[in-house]
C-alpha cells in the first residue's frame, strides 16, 4: 500500500502543478485583458476629443456661412425693392437712389413719357443652347429607324457617318 500512496501523492502534485500553471495563465490574460481596456479607453477618450474639435469647427463655419448667407439674401431683397420701384414709377419717375431715365422722343419728335417696362424687357436675350452631342443609344435609334444594317455592331463614328450617308 504505500506504494500506491506514493503513485497517488505523484497525481496529486501533477495536478496542483496543472492547476498552477492555469492559474498564472488566467492571470496573465487578466492582465492583458485590463492593458487592452485601458488602451481602448484611451482612445475613445482621445476620438472624443477630436470629434469635439471637428465639431466646434463645424459649427463656427456653419454659423458663418449663415452670416453670410443672410447678407446676402437681404442684398437680394434690396436690390429687387429698388427693382420694382423702378419699374413701377410712373412716367419715368424713380426713387433718389436710382437716375431718371429721359424721355422717349415719339415719331413726330414730341417728348413723351418712356413706357413701363416690364422685367423681362429689361433683361437681355440668353443666347441659346447648343444641342449636346448625340449619344450612341441615340444613333443607334436613329440607325434602326432608317434600317441601316448591322447598325447595332458599328461605332459611334462609324454610327454618325452611317447615318450622314443615309441623309445624303
Amino acid at each position: 500500500m504505500s506504494g500506491s500512496k506514493a503513485r497517488a501523492s505523484k497525481k496529486t502534485s501533477k495536478k496542483q502543478k496543472s492547476s498552477k500553471k492555469h492559474e498564472k495563465d488566467a492571470e496573465k490574460a487578466l492582465a492583458a485583458a485590463g492593458d487592452a481596456v485601458a488602451t481602448a479607453r484611451k482612445a475613445v477618450k482621445k476620438s472624443r476629443g477630436k470629434l469635439r474639435k471637428r465639431a466646434a469647427k463645424l459649427t463656427r463655419r456653419a454659423e458663418q456661412l449663415a452670416k453670410k448667407h443672410a447678407a446676402a439674401q437681404r442684398k437680394a431683397e434690396e436690390a429687387e425693392e429698388a427693382l420694382s420701384t423702378v419699374i413701377a414709377s410712373p412716367t419715368g419717375e424713380t426713387s433718389d437712389t436710382t437716375s431718371s431715365a429721359p424721355d422717349a422722343v415719339t415719331e413726330n419728335g414730341a417728348g413723351a413719357p418712356a413706357p413701363d417696362h416690364e422685367v423681362d424687357d429689361l433683361t437681355p436675350p440668353l443666347p441659346t443652347p447648343e444641342p449636346a452631342p448625340a449619344t450612341l443609344i441615340e444613333l443607334r435609334r436613329q440607325a434602326k429607324e432608317k434600317k441601316i444594317p448591322k447598325y447595332y455592331r458599328l461605332a459611334k463614328a462609324d454610327l454618325i457617318a452611317a447615318l450622314d450617308a443615309a441623309q445624303t
